[in-house]
Parts: C-alpha cells; sequence; structure tokens
C-alpha cells in the first residue's frame, strides 16, 4: 500500500495499481522531480509529453490530454475513467518502471423477494474507507419505506420505486457514480429454494386429502346405512335352491320362544253315544299337553287310546247280535 492507500502489485516486470472510476490512480516511482524525466509510453506506445514544474502534460495516441502531477514521489492521474485502464511505461535517466492500471466501477445488485420487496446493493472492489449515497431520479433517496443498512451499502425497498437509481462513492473530495439501473422486479418464485419446498408440501397434503377424504365418508355411510350385497347369478341360482329346502322343513318361531305341542286326541263321542248315558272317559297322563322346546320338537304323532275303544265298543251291542 503506497502513501496514497492504492494498491500496487508486481505483475512480472509490471506493477499493478488500481482504482475506482472516478478517482485517482496512483503510479509510484520515488522520485523527488521531473528533471530526470525522460519519456512516458501507453500500452508500448510512445506518448506526446510535456513538463511544467512538477505537472507532466500528456497525450497518448487520438486520446485527449492528460494531467500528472507529482505527489508524494508518485504521479497522480485523476479522475479516471474505464477507457484509462492499460499498461503505462515511465523512463528516467536511470531508471524505468512500467504499471497495470486497473479501473474499478461500482455497480449496483438488485435482489427481488416474493413479498414485493426488493433490496439494492452497491458493490465495490476496495477495501478502503467509503461513504455511499443513493440518487433516485437525480435527488437523494427518500422514499417512504427505504431502509438505509450496512453503512450505505444497501438499501431495502418495501415496495418498487419507478425511476432510476444511482449509487454515488465518496473518498474525499472524489465522487464515483454507477450506471443509472431501473428497478424491475419478475417475482420467479421458483429461484427460491423455500417456495420449492413450500410447493412440494402442498402437493404432497393435496394428495392426501384426496385418498383420505373419500375413505372416511365411505366409513360413516357404512355406519348409518346396511348395504345388502347383491349377489352373483350362481350365488342367486343357489340361495333359490336353499329357500325352496328350508321352505319343506319345521320353521321355529324367529324370537326363539317355546311352543305347545299337543299330541293329536282320540275322537269324542258323538251325541247318539251322549245319549245312551255313556261319559266320555278321562285323558289319561300321556295325552296331556306337553310343552317342548322348540328347537327339539319332535315330528308329530298320534297317540290312540286302545283302552277306551275297547271299553267303548262293549258298549255299544254289535248289529249281529240281535
Amino acid at each position: 500500500m503506497d502513501g496514497h492507500g492504492k494498491l500496487a502489485l508486481f505483475s512480472g516486470s509490471a506493477i499493478w495499481t488500481g482504482a475506482l472510476s472516478g478517482d485517482s490512480a496512483v503510479f509510484s516511482l520515488e522520485i523527488q522531480s521531473l528533471q530526470n524525466f525522460f519519456s512516458m509510453s501507453r500500452e508500448d506506445k510512445k506518448c506526446s509529453t510535456t513538463v511544467l514544474n512538477d505537472t507532466l502534460l500528456v497525450k497518448c495516441g487520438t486520446s485527449a490530454s492528460r494531467w500528472l502531477n507529482l505527489e508524494n514521489g508518485s504521479l497522480v492521474l485523476r479522475s479516471v475513467e474505464k477507457d484509462d485502464e492499460g499498461k503505462y511505461g515511465f523512463v528516467f535517466q536511470n531508471t524505468t518502471k512500467n504499471f497495470i492500471l486497473e479501473v474499478f466501477e461500482p455497480t449496483i445488485g438488485i435482489q427481488c423477494f416474493p413479498d414485493g420487496t426488493a433490496e439494492l446493493s452497491c458493490n465495490v472492489a476496495s477495501n478502503e474507507i467509503l461513504v455511499f449515497r443513493w440518487l433516485l431520479n437525480g435527488t437523494h433517496l427518500k422514499a417512504e419505506g427505504a431502509c438505509i443498512k450496512d453503512a450505505g451499502k444497501k438499501v431495502h425497498l418495501d415496495k418498487t420505486e419507478p425511476g432510476e437509481f444511482v449509487c454515488e462513492v465518496l473518498k474525499g473530495n472524489s465522487v464515483t457514480r454507477t450506471r443509472p439501473i431501473t428497478l424491475s422486479c419478475s417475482y420467479d418464485l421458483l429461484q427460491y429454494p423455500g417456495f420449492i419446498y413450500i410447493l412440494a408440501g402442498c402437493a404432497a397434503g393435496v394428495l392426501i386429502l384426496v385418498v383420505a377424504l373419500p375413505a372416511t365418508i365411505c366409513c360413516c355411510m357404512r355406519r348409518r346405512h346396511k348395504f345388502i350385497p347383491v349377489p352373483s347369478e350362481e350365488e342367486k341360482d343357489d340361495g333359490l335352491t336353499m329357500s325352496v329346502v328350508s321352505g319343506e322343513g319345521t320353521k321355529s318361531p324367529p324370537n326363539g320362544d317355546r311352543v305347545e305341542a299337543q299330541a293329536d286326541r282320540p275322537p269324542k263321542p258323538d251325541a247318539a253315544q251322549i245319549g245312551q248315558g255313556v261319559e266320555p272317559q278321562p285323558l289319561s297322563e300321556e295325552n296331556l299337553p306337553v310343552q317342548i322346546e322348540a328347537e327339539e320338537m319332535p315330528a308329530p304323532e298320534v297317540l290312540v287310546d286302545m283302552e277306551s275303544q275297547e271299553d267303548a265298543s262293549d258298549c255299544f251291542p254289535d248289529p249281529t247280535d240281535d
């Protein structure tokens, strides 16, 4: 770092030096006067020079004439521009020094966010202490919602502002301006990784909803309604056969209650027998009604009282006896 705060590096036989656009470029020669100055060249082409005390008037090629001032043993080229970049050579009586000048132009970086806000940054390749100012349409930025941060290097805007933005870089008495830019945000959400994850999560949620909702509705309907399955043609034929067979058998009550089954009773005596004074015989114990379980009901049997029939035959005379 030389006395002017410029970085100077050796690049082969040349010394590299850099400067901001609009600032001063310093060529460190370690001389006290221009008395021993012999010649100057740019891009290996000799320039026309005139020495006036501690000032060197130079004209190289078709470019305009420039002034180089001797300050603290160095020649200083003021208000450099991008076109001033290149190789410079200075020849003195006892020495020759070559330099490579690189001019940095500050640029404005733009970052747009999905919520409609934007951030502008003034990018400068310099480690020196600089002051930044922002201009909108040629005047100092005073937009509503504008937040200056990072020592003025960045500005955050709550909404996009129409017009041209310019970043000024101040160093001492020199001012460097960026090229004017117009803020325009397309808000391409796909360039944000977070939005891709959100989109994938929403898609997964929709898929789960599509699968789970019909299943939930079907389950609720099954609880409220009893569905009768529709049998196939073969099942219909088998069912018809089973219905016929089951209809022929003895049906038990659906509620499983007990039923009373009575055996057939012997024929009652007719009126003629009653008129002749024959009293009907009382029922025997085996002819009384019996309660049986519906599931164990045997096939009905005919019970005949043989003794009663024998007694009845003795009461009536045989017609052949007459």
